[in-house]
């Protein structure tokens, strides 16, 4: 009787597939039995830039054309052998093809429907040659256009770069945890974070970016109530596609050798800084990330946007309401 239903299940599977004009699975999926007897005239690829090549293939297997859609500057596929990484699986078809396209067959979506135009700046002119373009619908909103939210006369703008040099809080490795992190600059996150509910943003559209899981973990246990509240704490990749209208990200690393371990993964980094769509808080060392050519940039561009504040200045005191 099982043997009878599932053949029963997948007949009426099939039926259903056989009748649909478009079918949406995995890359893995495409290899599923339900459709390896359908013909396909075209497969659309997303997220190219985060799919090894094995797996890439098994989906344009099933078209004679295909679109790949992805971005190269942003994360890489994830592969766990370090071997297999360096004799090439890192590297995907997405992003080969691109060095090589001629014509038309590469094209540059310009248009972007997310960030405020200054926290769209930096990114566009460090990965994309300046060519990005934000929507009018979001070239100027903030968070001050939502009623309940007032305006913070220390925070002003969409972009602020707080520079915590010459704090002395350095970061710190445990010896059983090979993760960064920074428990000083933690508890000034932590009260950006509060400063920032205080003028009346919901917690629910506010998150905190971090690159170590070690601060992943102090911040999460700083800051419970509010995540009980829908404020989020993650690493860049959990962030991978993903928005809100006020983002927080600590850098965590500050040391004396200019030591910035995988932050030198630009990619990672503008992945961080293209999440937020109306307010965008970086909190960082200038000192020891001001030695990579990368955020000497960003640097440049927090000072020029008149973006850049010192931590010296405040503590983020407690806001309040007018």
């Amino acid at each position: 009787m099982f043997r009878d239903a599932r053949k029963q299940r997948q007949g009426a599977q099939k039926s259903i597939l056989s009748r649909a004009s478009v079918i949406c699975a995995t890359a893995t999926g495409a290899d599923s039995f339900l459709l390896k007897d359908i013909a396909f005239d075209l497969v659309v690829l997303d997220e190219a830039t985060q799919a090894p090549d094995p797996i890439a293939l098994i989906a344009l297997s099933q078209a004679p054309c295909a679109v790949l859609a992805g971005d190269p500057h942003q994360l890489p596929p994830t592969v766990i052998s370090l071997e297999a990484e360096r004799k090439g699986l890192g590297r995907t078809l997405f992003e080969r093809l691109a060095e090589e396209a001629q014509g038309d067959l590469l094209r540059l979506l310009t248009v972007q429907y997310r960030m405020h135009e200054t926290i769209m700046s930096f990114p566009s002119q460090s990965m994309y040659d300046g060519k990005l373009l934000a929507s009018p619908a979001v070239q100027h909103h903030q968070l001050t256009d939502f009623p309940e939210v007032s305006e913070d006369p220390l925070r002003p703008g969409p972009l602020i770069f707080l520079d915590t040099a010459g704090k002395g809080w350095e970061e710190k490795r445990e010896s059983d945890d090979p993760s960064t992190s920074n428990p000083q600059q933690a508890e000034r996150t932590v009260a950006e974070v509060q400063r920032l509910l205080g003028r009346g943003v919901p917690p629910s559209d506010v998150a905190i970016i971090t690159p170590y899981n070690a601060q992943v973990r102090l911040l999460r246990e700083l800051l419970s109530r509010e995540i009980s509240n829908g404020l989020e704490v993650g690493s860049v990749d959990g962030f991978q596609g993903r928005e809100k209208e006020a983002i927080l990200i600590d850098l965590v690393r500050s040391n004396d050798d200019g030591e910035i371990g995988f932050l030198k993964d630009t990619r990672r980094m503008n992945v961080a800084l293209t999440r937020a769509k109306r307010f965008l808080l970086v909190l960082g060392d200038s000192a020891t990330l001001g030695l990579h050519p990368y955020y000497t940039a960003f640097l440049e561009s927090a000072e020029n946007s008149q973006s850049w504040r010192s931590a010296w200045d405040d503590d983020a005191p407690p806001f309040e309401q007018p």
